[in-house]
């Protein structure tokens, strides 16, 4: 049974990739679409660069510094911050931003930049922190700092090292993702080649030239993949996750400084101007407050129930998938490429399965954007699996004393991981009601999610309901980004 469970979850991995590739194997893909682009494609690589490179290092600088603080209640703050701001949507960024006195002085470029900025920092900073609490590193710097006492021999040889270690492996999928982002652009009337793609897989009837779009995209994502899951492999060895890493407890007993406090007070000013703003805007409308709610509730509660049991579902097929990494050792690979290929190209593909014979019997009702947000949500929930094996805490006296697998189950290892998965599944949880490209191609005529509706209101102007939503949406992020920091602190103690 668990070797069918299996093949299911790697069928559905090749979902997205499959249809994508019988689709341009049906047609002829035309590039001609790229003739005249070169600007957008400038303006595309402009934003990417100016969005990820400096979010990148300001995350990694911070994240380390952070990690080095003996304050639990700085770590937990800091971590409940960078998770909230992670999982604003830009369109939502954007929305704040116009509200602030200084909007107007900003460009259209200047105004992309710094949304996708945030969210990229805030990425660098989630993804660096785990691995900065290694204890082998923590050790390791300690020992070398002990025997040099020079300031800039500490300095050049092992706290940059450290921080810029993991440089290459955060900015691909970041600057990847800014490169095809298209929503902040298309509000802001900031041409990019993101929003050329996103228009013409919307609104092209010429399927040679939509083939073309979607090889174009192939090309750039499959070899930063492949060059990605080398990084990853040479640094952290994901073939071997037998819990050789460790979270540190006595390294945190003499870092103190006030640099954490820096990083963690700028973050919680971002978090209250963002709920300051849009509250102020929301309660200013001429509708009641409980108007807007019940204007909104089918949208608020539609979401909540695909997202809920996609986040489920992704958390299951995840570890099935990751017991299967040595029967299968293509899956980390297929799991990268399908985390940092553009979601616009990925609905796409998933939009053209379902119209494909006899797939095209499960495109009735909410099968489809199931799917879709299960699919996506395969990627985070495998890394969070592969986490928790790495530092996870093993009880070898279990292993070895004649125990009944239910009563470890049950009284052991469910009260062991229960932080854990909480904490993951609110993670999740966020991560699929922070999509836009899905549901745009895969949801049901007559439904509504979350974060589409408020796009949709964003280009009609109606600012009282978009304030609402960015509320619920931010409401939503602070929340579960406590509930998650919480249960992985309890895994921490």
């Amino acid at each position: 049974m668990k070797h069918y469970v299996s093949l299911f979850s790697i069928t559905l991995l090749l979902f997205p990739l499959w249809g994508l590739s019988l689709f341009l194997l049906q047609r002829k893909p035309e590039l001609d679409f790229l003739n005249g682009q070169f600007s957008f494609i400038s303006h595309s690589f402009l934003l990417a660069v100016g969005s990820s490179v400096p979010a990148v290092f300001v995350g990694l600088l911070a994240s380390y510094t952070v990690s080095k603080s003996s304050s639990r209640f700085s770590r937990t703050t800091f971590l409940s911050a960078a998770i909230t701001l992670l999982f604003i949507h830009p369109v939502v960024l954007l929305e704040v931003l116009r509200s602030l006195p200084f909007s107007h002085h900003l460009s259209s470029f200047a105004a992309s930049a710094l949304v996708y900025g945030i969210g990229n920092c805030a990425a660098a900073m989630l993804l660096s922190y785990p691995l900065f609490m290694d204890s082998s590193r923590h050790e390791a710097e300690t020992l070398a700092r002990r025997i040099s006492q020079s300031r800039f021999s500490v300095l050049f040889h092992i706290k940059a090292p450290a921080i810029f270690e993991y440089f290459p492996i955060l900015i691909f999928p970041l600057l990847l993702h800014s490169f095809f982002a298209h929503d902040v652009p298309s509000v802001l009337g900031y041409r990019t080649f993101g929003e050329t793609i996103a228009n013409l897989l919307s609104v092209s009837d010429n399927p040679d030239e939509l083939a073309g779009v979607a090889l174009f995209a192939a090309c750039i994502t499959l070899p930063s993949s492949i060059v990605l899951y080398i990084l990853f492999r040479k640094l952290f060895s994901v073939s071997d996750t037998n819990g050789a890493g460790s979270f540190p407890t006595s390294y945190f007993s003499h870092s103190q400084n006030v640099f954490p406090a820096v990083w963690i007070v700028f973050m919680v000013i971002l978090v209250l101007i963002c709920f300051t703003t849009l509250t102020a805007k929301s309660f200013s409308s001429e509708e009641p407050f409980s108007e807007l709610f019940h204007q909104n509730l089918s949208p608020i509660a539609y979401t909540a129930a695909m997202t809920l049991s996609a986040s489920v579902t992704a958390m299951l097929l995840a570890r099935i998938l990751f017991a299967s990494r040595h029967s299968c050792r293509c899956i980390p690979l297929l799991l990268l490429t399908l985390f940092i290929f553009p979601a616009t190209i990925l609905s796409f593909s998933l939009n053209i399965i379902f119209q494909t014979p006899p797939f095209h019997l499960l495109s009735a009702g909410n099968i489809p954007l199931f799917i879709g947000y299960t699919t996506i949500l395969l990627p985070p929930a495998y890394f969070f699996r592969w986490l928790e094996e790495r530092y996870g805490i093993k009880d070898y006296f279990l292993e070895r004393v004649a125990i009944p697998y239910w009563k470890k189950t049950v009284h052991v290892v469910i009260p062991q991981k229960l932080p854990v998965w909480t904490g993951e599944f609110f993670l999740l949880l966020m991560w699929a009601q922070y999509q836009l490209d899905l549901p745009m191609f895969l949801l049901e005529p007559g439904r509504e999610v979350l974060i589409v509706k408020m796009y949709n209101l964003l280009h009609y102007g109606d600012t009282a309901s978009v304030a609402f939503l960015s509320l619920i949406q931010v409401a939503g992020a602070t929340l579960f980004g406590l509930l998650g920091t919480a249960s992985f602190r309890k895994v921490a103690e």
